[in-house]
């Protein structure tokens, strides 16, 4: 019997949230699961192509006085059994309309340890009512991560029985796999080449990768530092830093890349700044092809530095850019060869295999509580 899933996002456009349910509709991809997305900015996203030529549905219906109606229009006319919100804590609206009309399995998915919509007394508001009514509504409450949960739902999650953590899942990546990827050596003398990826908006804090270059650089190393995420809003704060601190000569802007795996496979070491993150799975593709990382101290980054301590290492923000270089000093003499980084991810929950099974489970209810 088939299991109709019906996912509901924004917009199915680049982003590390639709492209992981992506992977994982294809991982999944056999008689026992139907997938269908509801896209609420009524645009069906630059990923409709890769959906549609899997089988997987686009319904775009835009938020507005008739989306009540057009959402259990769609609900009754595909009688999902699961709904799986993604749109952090309005979920609460989505799945209130699901129960209503009978959805058996009503899933509220966190992705990130906050969102964009500042913290005036509406937005508390309406995140409390939302809140609420995930508690009454949602018979599956998963994070990303437990920083997911704890910021996105509640800080007591873990004495809700429906609460759980299941970490996107990767593939490892090694030049048997993927022969036509070019790998850095481990050891290679002369150059450090740095790697960036994000796209370029506020939260993933680019610019401060731009001065630790420069300390890094001022502490001897021959650095170079590759930028992996086209051109946006951040892109005069970019520019400014560069020309300020005369980094040009030693920044690759490398632009969008669809597969950013190839630019980070060929770094020393990936960086990631950002202020606000859930689970970041950048951070989890850098090891998956056995590239260490250096990470700002978001939750979502101290939770895989557990798994990895000798592979990753956290830094706070508020550190100045030296310590961040003496953390790069340490991280790169300790850190692993690539290979044992790799074998190591396998054997983690953020494996492809773990996050298939793990998701499996919770679309046909045999991992209830």
């Amino acid at each position: 019997m088939t299991t109709v899933v019906l996912h509901v996002f924004g917009s199915m456009d680049v982003g590390g949230a639709e492209l992981r349910t992506i992977e994982l509709a294809e991982a999944l991809d056999d008689e026992d699961f139907e997938f269908h997305y509801l896209a609420l900015s009524g645009r069906a996203g630059s990923l409709a192509h890769r959906i549609e030529s899997r089988g997987g549905q686009i319904h775009p219906l835009r938020l507005g006085p008739r989306f009540p109606l057009q959402y259990a229009r769609l609900l009754r006319e595909l009688r999902p059994d699961v709904i799986d919100s993604h749109v952090a804590t309005f979920s609460g609206a989505v799945l209130a309309g699901a129960a209503a009309l009978g959805v058996p399995r009503r899933i509220a998915h966190f992705r990130s340890d906050g969102d964009l919509h500042g913290n005036s007394a509406r937005r508390r508001l309406q995140r409390r009512t939302m809140r609420y009514l995930i508690s009454r509504c949602a018979t599956s409450i998963v994070g990303v991560s437990p920083g997911a949960l704890s910021n996105g739902y509640s800080a007591s999650w873990r004495q809700d029985d429906r609460a759980r953590v299941i970490p996107n899942g990767f593939s490892v990546v090694t030049a048997a796999t993927k022969p036509e990827m070019q790998f850095r050596r481990d050891g290679v003398k002369g150059d450090l080449r740095l790697i960036h990826v994000g796209r370029p908006s506020a939260e993933k804090n680019r610019s401060r990768t731009i001065s630790i270059l420069r300390e890094v650089r001022a502490a001897g190393f021959n650095a170079h530092l590759t930028l992996v995420g086209g051109k946006g809003a951040d892109e005069a704060v970019i520019a400014d830093a560069v020309k300020a601190l005369k980094m040009a000569p030693y920044i690759d802007d490398a632009g969008h890349q669809a597969n950013p795996q190839k630019c980070i496979a060929r770094a020393d070491c990936l960086i990631l700044t950002s202020t606000r993150e859930g689970l970041p799975g950048v951070v989890l593709e850098s090891l998956a092809v056995g590239t260490p990382a250096l990470c700002s101290d978001v939750p979502g980054a101290v939770w895989i530095a557990d798994y990895f301590p000798s592979a990753v290492r956290t830094m706070p923000l508020s550190a100045p850019d030296s310590e961040w270089v003496t953390a790069l000093q340490s991280l790169l003499s300790g850190a692993p060869e690539r290979h044992a980084i790799v074998g190591a991810f396998a054997d983690t929950p953020f494996s492809l295999s773990a996050a298939t099974e793990n998701h499996r489970d919770l679309y046909l209810g045999t991992s209830d509580h």
